[in-house]
């Protein structure tokens, strides 16, 4: 296939190229702050000043759509008549109104409240593109699909989830865990999301996806992976140090997957055979290993 990537030079956009560019006919559209693998090819500039793209393309998969206008600029810079294309966008869980109580599959509702900060914004800004993308696909005849992940974890993460325990552990053999937190979350492995993307590329009938991982997590759970893992990759006992949820927020200390069962919520997929997902501490054993050789 012909597919133009955006944004596909870090973490899960890295990882879905590394898996494609032998399979498919590969064009990155990125800035350039990161090196393309070598033999892609590549456009060099910001989504925003893109002028007519020049070419005709089986698949777009956008993993660097974030603000209301991204999806409809690259869509109508395009030449050409685009019907039956497809526009892979990825999103995130995070666009489901929170605090139902339910189980949100892909036809939950959308949030519409502003929690503010960069996480209200980034939130509503998925949830408009979400919408943008329905919308271009009626005016032009693309056939869209949204990948919704849960807290996707892996090699070459950028954000500080998983790193923040792995340097505690590397640094001082311990780790902080809230002992008294009742809440839940999911984790999906990088690899995972980016296989599933590749099997979307053979699926045009699939129009949103919950990616949601190995299972419902909790912070005993991951302390116990956490003190497995430490001890096959270092060689040691890690110390686990309680603090209870009221320490954590009075002393500010950010922990990063919710603490309470009030603030958690339950992702599920109407196509949970999409792929078959890693074992969450594998997963998590072999995002350590190359946390320490990095």
């Amino acid at each position: 296939m012909r597919i133009l990537v955006i944004g596909g030079t870090y973490f899960l956009g890295k990882m879905f190229v590394d898996m494609a560019k032998d399979e498919h006919e590969l064009t990155l559209l990125n800035r350039g702050s990161m090196p393309a693998p070598e033999g892609v090819k590549t456009i060099i500039c910001d989504r925003h000043d893109v002028e007519a793209l020049g070419n005709v393309y089986d698949v777009i998969v956008d993993f660097a759509a974030y603000q209301p206008g991204d999806i409809r600029g690259i869509v109508e810079a395009i030449p050409g008549d685009v019907k039956g294309m497809r526009y892979i966008f990825i999103s995130t869980t995070d666009v489901y109104a929170r605090g139902t109580g339910k189980e949100l599959d892909e036809d939950a509702p959308f949030e519409t409240r502003d929690f503010g900060g960069a996480a209200g914004a980034y939130i509503l800004g998925k949830v408009a593109l979400e919408k943008e993308l329905t919308e271009i696909s009626r005016e032009k005849g693309i056939i869209p699909t949204s990948v919704r992940p849960a807290f996707i974890y892996g090699e070459g993460s950028y954000a500080p989830r998983e790193s923040m325990y792995f340097k505690w552990i590397a640094n001082a053999s311990q780790f902080l865990h809230v002992s008294d937190a009742d809440g839940f979350f999911q984790m999906v492995y990088v690899r995972d999301v980016a296989r599933a993307i590749m099997a979307l590329l053979e699926r045009n009938d699939i129009e949103a996806v919950n990616l949601v991982g190995d299972g419902i997590l909790t912070y005993d759970r991951l302390a116990e992976v956490l003190i497995g893992i430490s001890g096959e990759c270092l060689g040691v006992k890690v110390e686990r140090i309680d603090i209870t949820v009221r320490e954590a927020e009075e002393r500010g200390i950010p922990f990063p997957y919710p603490m309470t069962k009030a603030e958690s919520n339950m992702y599920i997929s109407k196509y949970p055979d999409i792929i078959e997902y890693t074992n969450f501490y594998k997963g998590l054993r072999d995002t350590f290993a190359y946390h320490l050789h990095i």
